[in-house]
């Protein structure tokens, strides 16, 4: 299997980026040959991980950026998010305080993680290069 170089993609916290950083994930996902419905599930989960870097850690500030890396080996995919916003933690139900987001990506994934120290907030995202 094909591994190519890790992607790593730093742009301005705002949502319309998301578009952009979707293309570049797609393009790299597709050169490390990883099927479109597989790379459809991992597009899907970083797409949301991105979107919570920007709404939630960035809230009411237009100042910031968000970081997509994903890397491969012959069985994984890794994907990680970070941002230097304000962590908030997950409280209540999905759907009735807080959305689906981290549901989904833990779905789609094979490992979730969530680290937040030292001034930023990563989500590490761990998929089965096929499903």
């Amino acid at each position: 299997m094909d591994t190519p170089p890790p992607l790593s993609v730093r742009v301005p916290a705002k949502p319309d980026h998301l578009a952009v950083l979707r293309g570049e994930l797609r393009a790299w996902l597709t050169a490390a040959a990883v099927s479109t419905a597989r790379g459809g599930d991992i597009i899907l989960a970083a797409d949301e991980a991105l979107a919570n870097a920007i709404e939630h850690g960035y809230a009411g500030t237009d100042v910031g950026e968000v970081h997509l890396r994903a890397t491969a080996d012959e069985h994984t995919v890794t994907v990680t998010v970070t941002d230097h916003g304000t962590w908030k933690p997950p409280t209540g139900q999905p759907g009735l305080t807080n959305g689906w987001g981290l549901p989904l990506i833990t779905a789609l994934a094979e490992h979730v993680s969530l680290d937040h120290a030292d001034g930023a907030t990563t989500l590490l995202a761990r998929f089965r290069r096929t499903t």
